[in-house]
């Protein structure tokens, strides 16, 4: 009985892989022409039944041959397959989505953002108490000096009726104790300032001014340097080159029988001032009436230390040991 094959082959399409079945066919039909019957891979079957198996066979590797291209084999065993990777298919839709994560650390702060724009002007305030209608009742009304201390306004009237209007602050810095000379070296000469204020007080600028007896033309002994500040309860002493110690250089020139020297701002407001000895004219710094003359080597000084009633003789005393940069006693 004849037994027939067909060997793998990789068809490479639809046509060539019709071909070769239909070839293989005719081929199996022309050994069994003779023969009631055909052996497959040692199965004995009828012809009929044979030419069946074969037309199932070509059938699928037409049905085949569109989706893989290659990979379909007959032979006289059967039909067999080789997998193939197919093309990639559309992407699936999104799945739902995942819960939130933990909160993470707060970061570092930004920086601060730009001004904002200046808000309306809000509205007029009440109308205030009305002010003093004479210079009578201006004087002892509350006031502010240049340096921001608060204090009085005082009035007062020279002798060429001139009217004198001042804040006289409730604290300020004091000309606190004077040498106008020494033995032997009139020109041994020192001017101390006292702060009794409870803040420091700036007296950068400030300036230490002199007045002669006769009420003369006012001479500057020195400036003070920018910055110079007094502390709470602290002194500043000027000086001439020939006292020692000093913190600051003045010129000097102060008659031992009578003057004046005062304390002024940038702005030349007089803060406080003391006269002395015996004067020809009234003197803008006199304050009440004049102290005593201290003679060589002797100061005037506030006694108790500090003390200001507004009158030179009242608050200045002679000294005869002087204290510079130190309480008065």
């Amino acid at each position: 009985m004849a037994r027939g094959h067909l060997k793998p082959v990789e068809p490479p399409g639809r046509q060539v892989l019709q071909s070769r079945a239909e070839r293989a066919t005719k081929k199996l039909v022309a050994r069994s022409r003779d023969s009631l019957h055909v052996s497959f891979d040692g199965m004995t079957v009828s012809r009929p039944t044979a030419l069946l198996a074969l037309a199932v066979a070509a059938s699928l590797l037409l049905v085949l041959a569109p989706r893989s291209g290659a990979g379909a084999q007959v032979s006289a065993h059967g039909l067999k397959t080789k997998p193939v990777r197919g093309p990639r298919g559309p992407r699936g839709p999104a799945g739902p989505r995942g819960p939130a994560g933990p909160t993470g650390a707060t970061g570092a702060a930004g920086p601060a953002g730009a001004l904002g724009p200046q808000g309306p002007r809000g509205g007029e305030g009440p109308k205030g108490e009305p002010g003093p209608t004479s210079l009578a009742a201006l004087a002892g009304t509350s006031c502010t000096t240049y340096e921001g201390l608060t204090g009085k306004v005082a009035i007062t009237t020279s002798a060429s009726n001139d009217v004198v209007i001042r804040c006289e602050p409730a604290c300020s810095i004091k000309v606190n104790e004077v040498q106008t000379g020494g033995t032997g070296d009139a020109t041994r000469e020192f001017v101390e300032l006292y702060n009794p204020c409870t803040i420091p007080v700036d007296v950068g600028g400030w300036k230490l001014a002199y007045r002669p007896a006769s009420n003369g033309s006012e001479t500057t002994f020195a400036v003070l340097p920018a910055s110079t500040t007094i502390a709470v309860g602290g002194y500043l002493v000027l000086g001439t080159a020939a006292f020692s110690p000093k913190d600051v250089l003045m010129s000097g020139g102060m008659a031992a029988a009578g003057g004046a020297v005062a304390v002024k701002t940038t702005t030349d407001a007089r803060v406080d001032s003391v006269s002395y000895g015996t004067l020809s004219a009234p003197n803008a710094f006199t304050e009440g009436a004049p102290a005593a003359a201290p003679p060589a080597d002797q100061s005037i000084s506030r006694l108790p230390n500090g003390t200001d009633t507004a009158d030179n003789s009242a608050d200045f005393k002679v000294t005869v040991t002087p204290t510079p940069k130190a309480a008065n006693s």
